[in-house]
């Protein structure tokens, strides 16, 4: 019903983002209401200073893949741990379990399903991170109103402190 931009700038610079919108005549960009862009901090920067009474949309695409390499790092960090502390036949016993990590619930296989369990024995913060990564998916996937939304990204936010998993910061 509106008016809709669609920019494919020459480069990821923060003042070629601000040239485009500063070249957006001035009665057309005063009714910009959202700016949507990835979380690259340039993009964001330009956006607020050029246009700040728009609201920025991050897209769910590139939050998700924030969020999901957080837990992934927790993940890699908990490993290098456990390579150190545990005995190598303790330690084979939990190798390769990056695929099912990476996985929802739902698709694991039996086994796959067994040698996460097994690693979540050895790190806790590894169980802790996958189930706040799947947390928030769900989170993502629900049929919320706006107030609401805010609501329960609160509470996992909240979630994620007590966690104490520095990651998801």
């Amino acid at each position: 019903g509106g008016i809709e931009i669609l920019a494919v700038l020459a480069d990821r610079q923060k003042e070629t983002v601000a040239a485009f919108l500063r070249a957006i005549p001035e009665p057309l960009r005063r009714t910009i209401e959202r700016a949507c862009t990835d979380m690259y901090e340039g993009f964001v920067n330009a956006i607020t200073e050029e246009i700040p009474w728009a609201e920025v949309v991050i897209d769910r695409f590139h939050v998700a893949r924030a969020y999901r390499d957080c837990a992934d790092a927790v993940r890699k960090r908990e490993l290098k741990r456990l390579k150190r502390a545990l005995p190598k036949a303790e330690y084979a016993e939990i190798q390769g379990a990056m695929w099912p990590f990476r996985k929802r619930p739902e698709a694991l296989e039996p086994q796959e399903r067994e040698r996460l369990e097994r690693l979540f024995t050895y790190a806790p913060k590894i169980e802790a991170a996958y189930h706040l990564r799947e947390d928030l998916t769900d989170l993502f996937e629900r049929d919320y109103t706006k107030a609401g939304a805010k609501c329960a990204t609160r509470a996992w936010c909240k979630r994620v402190r007590q966690s104490g998993l520095a990651e998801f910061e």
